[in-house]
């Protein structure tokens, strides 16, 4: 499970700035919410670097071979892959929670069909 954004940035903030081996770096025009951008300015210079630094250990938490997906992450995939069917009446952009799983079940087994149920009978292992 990735981990939460300011346990992220304590340990980012820990690492030495100046790394022997830089990764390759492409240059993007990204929108983020204005009261993100502020929090990560409060920092002082090198938010930008703070904000990659901080999207880089999600991705490697999230895209990790070795690391098999958590009941969360299966919610939060399922969510996503049954959301016309089953979750049209949820906020699409939700981020699934423990607590949102028995919902997450629920739906799956009441309006998900076979696959869906198959799917929630996987979750609940």
């Amino acid at each position: 499970m990735p981990l939460p954004v300011s346990e992220a940035i304590r340990l980012t903030a820990e690492q030495s700035q100046f790394a022997s081996t830089r990764p390759e770096r492409v240059g993007v025009y990204l929108k983020l919410d204005v009261c993100v951008v502020g929090w990560f300015r409060q920092g002082g210079p090198g938010y930008q670097a703070r904000i990659n630094a901080v999207l880089r250990r999600f991705v490697d938490g999230v895209i990790d071979p070795h690391h098999p997906p958590s009941t969360v992450e299966q919610a939060q995939m399922l969510f996503e892959r049954f959301y016309a069917r089953c979750f049209w009446h949820m906020r699409r952009d939700l981020i699934v929670t423990e607590r949102d799983v028995p919902a997450i079940v629920q739906g799956l087994r009441t309006h998900g069909g076979r696959s869906g149920f198959l799917a929630a009978e996987e979750l609940c292992r």
